[in-house]
């Protein structure tokens, strides 16, 4: 196992019946002159990686405008717990009349299995697939063949990982783990060849699987389905530092202050800086006069000239102006972009607690129903790409019936009366 931050994961494009493509792209990064050209050096060989993003920074930078935003990390922990359900698990698979049943079975009856399970934490491999594929809908597994030739499996955090350019029979060949992607020098690089299903796995290595949901354009990298709203992501964080600013303003100006041009030139005339730096200093005076402690540009300045009647006299007026706290014009664009944080995020609206702009929630009832179409309906594909590495890849290595697999515990909401916990685990199995 590779154990430095940044060392070994495990990708794969795995070899298929196909039109032998010689170069590949994804789409929302383009070619040419457009695309960042990221070579770079490992001993003596050089690699070409396929950037992620225009700027080779794409998940680094949608990974920081998920932290600037807590509400929609509530709502991607939420997505995460219901995809986590109550863990996985190992069942032995029957049918009854063409109704699918899994049954646990005990890992002391398969030797290689015991040895897997007691030498990997399915519950941490499990929470951290999981939690990269909402975040970026990419998971690297690193696969670690060891002497004992029992599997030790990592889910490696995309950030790490970038894939090789150069591509043998359409498959993704190699892929390079570095902690340093988001700066412009990368001097601690791993190389690690992809699991591919004619990779010989009866010999000791590191392998990268990769596995990302299928989006049409993007055959290197994958993207989650709430960044195409990072803008309103953006518009929801300056909101705050719009309201931050009125709390020490009171959002506007709080007088009017008139002053007769004769003013200045009378009494600036005498002033050691002249008559500019007169009229300067009196209203940065006036300004701070007026704020006090709480804030500063509250204050309209109407400098005026006398008028024929010789009226503006004495020379200053200050006329208040009637204000308070306001700002719903914000109050509601920040109701509409969490709407649209809250629709991307892939979680029903009455579970996210917002719809149509407004908070809401629902009977228990309603809530119950809701909870369980999004563990059932709405986590199958991403659970099917975490088991797609245990089933498909770990599987024959532990040399399992056929009728053994890993699948997924559900955890099913029932009133009191039905069951005192108020809970019931089943299984799903979306391999």
């Amino acid at each position: 196992m590779i154990n430095t931050v940044g060392k070994a994961y495990f990708g794969a494009h795995e070899r298929k019946a196909m039109v032998n493509v010689g170069t590949r792209s994804d789409s929302n990064v383009g070619n040419g002159s457009t695309q960042v050209k990221k070579n770079v050096k490992v001993g003596e060989k050089s690699y070409q990686i396929f950037p992620w993003g225009m700027n080779n920074k794409k998940p680094n930078e949608m990974m920081d405008l998920l932290a600037s935003n807590s509400d929609l990390i509530n709502l991607l922990e939420a997505r995460k717990d219901f995809l986590f359900g109550a863990g996985i698990g190992v069942f032995e698979q029957t049918f009854d009349k063409g109704t699918e049943i899994l049954t646990p079975i005990e890992t002391e009856k398969y030797k290689k299995l015991h040895d897997f399970i007691q030498k990997n934490d399915l519950s941490e491999f499990n929470e951290s697939a999981g939690c990269h594929i909402v975040d970026t809908a990419n998971l690297f597994t690193n696969v670690s063949i060891e002497k004992d030739k029992v599997p030790l499996i990592t889910a490696i955090d995309p950030l790490l990982c970038r894939a090789d350019k150069e591509l043998k029979l359409g498959a993704v060949q190699n892929y390079l783990i570095s902690g340093e992607w988001a700066s412009n020098s990368q001097k601690d690089i791993i190389v690690t060849p992809s699991l591919k299903l004619d990779t010989d796995l009866s010999k000791q290595g590191e392998y990268i699987m990769h596995v990302k949901r299928t989006q049409t354009g993007q055959f290197y990298y994958s993207y989650a389905t709430w960044w195409p709203v990072q803008k309103a992501i953006s518009i929801a964080n300056r909101l705050w530092d719009f309201h931050i600013n009125g709390l020490d303003t009171q959002y506007n100006a709080a007088n009017i202050v008139r002053v007769a041009s004769e003013y200045f030139s009378k009494f600036g005339a005498e002033y050691e800086g002249g008559e500019d730096a007169f009229r300067e200093e009196f209203w940065e005076n006036v300004d701070s006069l007026l704020s006090g402690e709480q804030g500063s540009n509250r204050m309209l300045a109407d400098e005026c000239a006398v008028g024929p009647d010789g009226k503006l006299t004495p020379y200053i007026e200050i006329v208040p102006v009637e204000r308070g706290i306001k700002g719903d014009e914000y109050l509601k664009l920040y109701e509409i972009v969490m709407l649209a944080i809250s629709n991307a995020s892939s979680i029903l609206s009455n579970i996210a607690g917002v719809s149509n702009g407004k908070v809401m929630g629902g009977s228990g009832s309603e809530l119950r129903v809701s909870a369980e179409f999004q563990q059932q309906y709405r986590t199958p594909r991403e659970r099917q790409m975490i088991l797609r590495v245990l089933n498909r890849k770990i599987k024959p290595l532990l040399e399992l019936p056929n009728n053994v697999v890993f699948a997924y515990k559900n955890i099913i909401l029932q009133t009191l009366d039905v069951n005192p916990t108020g809970t019931q685990k089943t299984t799903s199995n979306a391999s």
